[in-house]
């Protein structure tokens, strides 16, 4: 069963003037006009809950005379804890103490103030998040496996300078693109066993980091699927596809963390986001999205059709793409073979369905372009 969640909102910049059509607010007064451009704005998010029910997409929009902030942002659920217990109910049940922090947060309004604050701050967002996750650790003083990506974007329009700044923040492998006029300016490596730096990072701080062999695939054509290798980054027997992500921590086992009052707030994988700041003219065609690996799994951005997706789609036809491609049957083929044959028509094939084993699919954007 598929739980759909999509929302939309729409921000028209006419002359200095920022509507939130979907919530009706009305033009701001004294604000002069900046340029003679028409800039429609949408905020742009999607969720289809395939899997572990485990992705969620946050977004908000603060505005002023100075100017206007949006926060869009992306979490990829993973993992239970390792007794199942729910400590806030007792009961036993797949659960994951990270995630639920985030929705509680999310409920109650806390998560905006988090996500607005300083990104290259003492405690930027995603460690402030963390650190409330190991207070509950402490406070239940359990061991918590499952954790959480976290990607975000701050977009900050300042009407006074005419520049819209955008400061960007990523912990695990939920990817964020970034598009100006039609160009790419900003794809961020993800955190696993292909970063490089990572893998320093985390041998810099842990006795013993591992790189175990696991098995992915990859998408060839509009039909057609291979496998293809893929690694865990294990560390102290503990394995995980990301080289660090939310939650994520024990105090009770001084092996799998290194202090326990002071460096294990950050968890097992030393949470320790990469960070990145833009600039762009007002009247510039922006497209920002950050998805998560649901999404990235199964695109390839050589092909044609998903390029354009990546290059001016919004959020929910990347997704509602995404969705379609894990509940829709494939060709599994050998992957030298196809290489091989000129004519594909030729290769042997398995059809194939995903089934249980698909992924949930989260997706959120930011876009800017003109009022044609």
């Amino acid at each position: 069963m598929t739980t759909e969640v999509c929302e939309n909102t729409v921000f028209r910049f006419n002359a200095g003037v920022a509507v939130a059509e979907s919530k009706g607010i009305e033009p701001k007064d004294g604000i002069e006009a900046m340029d003679s451009k028409h800039m429609l704005r949408t905020v742009d998010s999607a969720v289809f809950l395939l899997g572990s029910k485990q992705d969620m997409i946050h977004t908000c929009h603060r505005s002023s005379i100075e100017g206007d902030t949006w926060i869009i942002a992306a979490f990829d659920g993973h993992g239970n804890d390792v007794d199942n217990v729910n400590p806030l109910t007792g009961k036993r049940e797949p659960h994951n103490l990270t995630l639920q922090l985030l929705q509680e947060l999310k409920t109650s309004g806390e998560l905006d103030e988090i996500l607005l604050q300083d990104i290259y701050g003492k405690e930027d967002p995603a460690l402030i998040i963390q650190h409330k996750v190991a207070d509950l650790c402490a406070k239940y003083d359990r061991e918590v496996v499952g954790g959480s990506t976290m990607s975000m974007a701050q977009i900050h329009h300042d009407y006074a300078s005419k520049k819209i700044t955008v400061q960007l923040l990523m912990v695990g492998d939920s990817p964020i693109v970034v598009y100006r006029n039609g160009e790419k300016v900003l794809e961020p490596t993800i955190h696993d066993y292909t970063n490089t730096a990572e893998i320093n990072r985390l041998s810099s701080i842990h006795r013993r980091v591992e790189i175990t062999p696991s098995a992915s695939f990859e998408i060839l054509d509009e039909d057609s699927i291979c496998a293809a290798p893929s690694k865990y980054v294990k560390i102290n027997g503990r394995q995980l596809s990301v080289t660090q992500a939310l939650g994520h921590m024990d105090y009770r086992n001084p092996y799998t963390c290194y202090n326990r009052e002071v460096k294990c707030r950050e968890g097992i994988y030393a949470v320790s986001p990469d960070k990145f700041t833009l600039e762009f003219n007002e009247t510039d065609e922006i497209n920002i999205k950050i998805f998560s690996d649901g999404v990235g799994d199964i695109i390839n951005a050589k092909l044609e059709q998903d390029a354009a997706l990546l290059q001016r789609g919004t959020a929910t036809e990347l997704a509602t793409f995404a969705k379609e491609r894990w509940e829709k049957p494939w060709d599994a083929v050998n992957r030298q073979e196809y290489n091989a044959a000129v004519d594909k028509s030729t290769i042997t094939r398995q059809r194939q369905l995903f089934g249980n084993t698909a992924d949930d699919v989260c997706c959120v954007s930011w876009i800017q372009k003109e009022r044609y």
